[in-house]
């Protein structure tokens, strides 16, 4: 949001905003740590040690934990661009509708 939108657009609702979508991230984080899977079978997995071994060895994991780099007090432009990883998120959303 920090790369597309000049920030005195939304003044002053920016600042909160930013933090609410933050807080949205950090959640969807733990809730893909607690979300069940199905294995090669078809098998739901339930065991959280399995659920968490399964989503931390992967690659969305660790985008994703990239991505919360970006936080909303962050004046880093190496950092800003990092939150860029974000977008995978919204890719990931047309995957679960479909």
């Amino acid at each position: 949001m920090r790369i597309k939108v000049y920030m005195t657009v939304l003044d002053p609702f920016y600042n909160p905003l930013d933090f609410f979508t933050f807080t949205l991230y950090v959640a969807d984080v733990f809730v893909n740590l607690c979300t069940t899977y199905l294995d090669p079978f078809g098998v739901e997995i339930t065991d959280h040690k399995k659920i968490m071994k399964n989503y931390s060895g992967g690659v969305g994991f660790w985008i994703d934990l990239l991505s919360l780099l970006n936080y909303p007090t962050s004046t880093s432009p190496i950092l800003n661009m990092i939150g860029i990883l974000k977008v995978n998120r919204v890719l990931r959303i047309s995957a679960l509708v479909s």
